[in-house]
């Protein structure tokens, strides 16, 4: 290591010296430095050429790190490169992006726009509301339809208010629906107006974009008059079968009365001669059997001339003469032409007259021939009841009615009317009754003669579990 040191010391040495005695060559001055030996000089070249390497290696490593630098120089070019291009076709997108949403938002006011005029002029009632149902919006037609003279007005009136009572109960099961996203997306509301009317109205919901939020959208038609016309066209067409059933009605009448009238002519000319027959079989001296037979020959006969003439009055429409009366008289006829059955069967009367005139224009002994037909009908009825009991009472109906009228009920607590035969119980011949104790015509001629009076008769059951016959008439001088 010291030789090193030191050889090290004289090679330094020596290569000042070379160099003093290159620069004397050089300006002409040889005699100033001392001559080198041979020794010395041929450590000097030695030391040149190990320099040499020395610069040579050196040089070779400066290459190697500049090629090195040069190839990181070029990656990181082609990095930067890369990267300047890539932020360039980001920021190529970006101004695209920027420029698309803008023309988006551009059409989507200009498409709001647009909207909230078509709103603006709609001649449907439209609000826009929360998912709580809180007005965002609402355009004239629904502040007419309301009544409302403006949006604040609107929010201010409570729902309950808005609403009539049933369609507010179902406002709230919607409202509960709908939290769970299962609300109706049409249907129809009762509402009331500012001014108390009452208006129908059909309704359609459906989500929209409003300034950029998820709101809803309500569009409200009238459909009053609509609503209005459906019911009278119900009530046209009921009223048209109501028509139709009576002309088939009136049609059966007439063609049950034109072979009810054959019959009971052909019936009574063979009937009067049996009667003068057994008339005249009665003068002469009969057994006791025989006699009674003939009594009871004489009694069927009776019979059949009595369903004979019923068949003939319900064939022959009478021109009906009305004359004023006192529709108690009616009553306390029935009840007295009917005395006699009425103790036989052991029925309880129940009855308290109206102390005041019950004034009815009619044809008096017609309605009494009616009154008879319900009270015998009823104590049919009770034929296996321990207690029977006949109700009878009659009042006016109340003023508010279309018609002053007087109504009159006949009930008992007998087997009642079965539900499909309440209505069929008023046709001919139409009857529950053991066979030879009902002809089937005494509902049928009650019922034409009520109606040839302006009224109406039906059965209904009552609480006793028996019938009521209810019949209305007309006042006279109400």
């Amino acid at each position: 290591m010291t030789e090193k040191k030191i050889y090290s010391g004289q090679a330094g040495t020596l290569r000042r010296r070379a160099k003093e005695i290159a620069r004397e060559k050089a300006t002409g001055m040889g005699e100033t430095v001392e001559a080198l030996s041979l020794d010395e000089v041929r450590q000097l070249v030695h030391e040149l050429r190990v320099h040499r390497i020395e610069l040579t290696m050196q040089n070779e490593e400066l290459r190697q790190a500049q090629a090195e630098l040069q190839r990181a120089h070029d990656e990181l070019e082609h990095r930067v490169a890369k990267r300047t291009e890539a932020l360039r076709q980001a920021n190529k997108e970006r101004r695209t992006d920027v420029i698309n949403r803008k023309r988006l938002e551009e059409m989507l006011h200009r498409t709001e726009g647009n909207f909230r005029r078509s709103l603006d002029d709609s001649p449907l009632g439209v609000r826009i509301v929360t998912i709580e149902g809180e007005t965002i919006y609402a355009n004239r037609a629904m502040l007419d339809i309301y009544g409302y003279d403006s949006i604040e007005e609107l929010r201010t009136t409570p729902l309950k208010n808005r609403y009539t009572p049933h369609s507010y109960a179902e406002f709230k099961i919607r409202m509960e629906k709908r939290k769970r996203d299962d609300g109706p997306s049409e249907y129809e509301i009762s509402i009331v107006r500012k001014n108390g009317e009452i208006r129908e109205l059909q309704v359609f919901r459906k989500e929209v974009l409003w300034d950029f939020e998820r709101q809803f959208q309500v569009i409200y038609q009238d459909i009053t008059e609509r609503k209005q016309a459906e019911k009278d066209l119900i009530r046209t067409v009921q009223q048209l079968q109501e028509t139709r059933d009576m002309l088939i009605q009136f049609e059966k009448h007439a063609a049950v009365g034109r072979l009810a009238a054959g019959v009971a002519h052909e019936l009574l000319n063979p009937v009067s001669i049996i009667s003068s027959r057994l008339q005249f079989l009665e003068e002469e001296d009969l057994s006791v059997p025989a006699r009674e037979n003939v009594r009871v020959s004489r009694e069927q006969l009776q019979r059949i001339v009595k369903i004979s003439h019923d068949l003939l009055q319900s064939s022959t429409k009478k021109p009906t003469v009305l004359i004023g009366g006192d529709l108690r008289r009616v009553i306390e006829v029935g009840l007295q032409m009917t005395e006699r059955r009425r103790k036989e069967d052991h029925v309880q009367v129940e009855y308290n007259p109206l102390p005041e005139t019950i004034p009815v224009k009619m044809e008096t002994d017609r309605v009494v021939k009616v009154m008879v037909n319900l009270i015998l009908n009823a104590c049919d009825a009770m034929t296996d009841n321990q207690a029977k009991r006949l109700i009878i009472a009659v009042y006016r109906t109340e003023v508010s009615s279309r018609r002053p009228s007087v109504r009159l009920i006949v009930a008992d607590n007998g087997h009642g009317i079965l539900a499909g035969e309440l209505d069929k119980i008023f046709e001919p011949f139409f009857t529950r009754k053991d066979p030879g104790k009902g002809t089937g015509l005494g509902l049928s001629v009650s019922k034409g003669i009520i109606q040839e009076h302006g009224g109406t008769i039906h059965a209904e059951n009552n609480d006793m579990g028996g019938a009521s016959f209810i019949v209305e008439l007309p006042l006279d001088h109400p």
